[in-house]
């Protein structure tokens, strides 16, 4: 199906403007958010195969699954994703996709919502929520984003792969004096205390804004805490600096031109010059004129 005909579809379903109700696509004049996906492709004559839900869609259907930070992230026809993190308001993961449920693949963040982007230049966003379809024109809440294996004839196979979890990133937590650092309910030192958190501990990064972090933490007795914390109390991990490399001889390349002139006594002088031992620079030397010879 193409993307033309898809966002077609998606604004047809659009102007109907159905009331919502789960487990609809826009089809007897209900809808809920991924029914309007799921409707345009049949009326595209497409089957929606991997469309359960917003949740499953995000781990398991859309490709190219990302975070989002601007509208210049995204592409027409495909869909974007709202999200809460564990411990935020709103949070409602369904069970069959925490520990131990049929759907979980480790991931813990709710893909509570989805819609269709169907302009970018300027953004625009059809979904499908209470009461009935709207659009939005700023990114907002939308978090991630991915295209839908059906748009532009991608057909999904039969038992599709879970798509990547986004990369989360650690940091350890780290502060001047104390023993511990506060973790709490919302970014903002009047929100609720959730737990004090040792320094020197390794946490999760789950979102980050200017000055704070949302963060998971495991504790000594394994279980999972999620909350936000001062940034300035978190030492980001970093790649190790690459080690210099070594430059080469400067005497190098005027033995090569004495070599190449087959002037042995000056080849000799040259090493007498930079050492009054020879020998033991010798076998270095030589390595490097190899080299330059070599790459010359």
């Amino acid at each position: 199906m193409t993307t033309e005909r898809f966002i077609q579809e998606v604004e047809t379903i659009y102007d109907l403007q159905p009331g919502y109700e789960r487990g609809h696509d826009g089809s007897d004049g209900k809808c809920d958010c991924i029914g309007l996906i799921k409707g345009a492709l049949r009326r595209g004559v497409e089957t929606p195969t991997g469309l359960k839900g917003s949740n499953y869609a995000a781990r398991y259907t859309l490709r190219d699954f990302r975070r989002i930070e601007s509208a210049k992230d995204l592409r027409m026809g495909e869909a974007v994703v709202k999200a809460i993190q564990p411990g935020q308001d709103g949070y409602d993961l369904p069970d069959e996709y925490k520990e131990g449920g049929i759907n979980y693949n480790g991931d813990l963040t709710d893909y509570c919502h989805i819609g269709v982007v169907t302009g970018v230049n300027p953004l625009m966003i059809t979904h499908m929520t209470s009461p009935t379809a709207k659009k939005d024109y700023k990114i907002g809440k939308w978090k991630y984003a991915g295209s839908i294996p059906q748009v532009d004839g991608m057909e999904p196979g039969p038992s599709p792969e879970p798509a990547p979890t986004p990369a989360k990133k650690t940091a350890i937590v780290w502060a001047p004096s104390g023993e511990t650092v506060n973790m709490r309910k919302g970014p903002s030192t009047s929100k609720a205390l959730v737990e004090r958190v040792p320094i020197g501990r390794t946490v999760t990064i789950l979102e980050e804004e200017p000055d704070w972090c949302q963060i998971s933490y495991t504790d000594s007795r394994g279980a999972t805490w999620y909350g936000w914390m001062m940034t300035q109390f978190l030492k980001f991990d970093e790649e190790p600096e690459p080690e210099p490399e070594s430059e080469p001889d400067p005497y190098a390349g005027e033995i090569i031109l004495a070599m190449e002139k087959a002037d042995a006594v000056r080849v000799w002088e040259i090493l007498e010059a930079v050492t009054g031992d020879v020998l033991p620079v010798l076998a270095d030397l030589c390595n490097q004129i190899f080299d330059q010879i070599g790459e010359g």
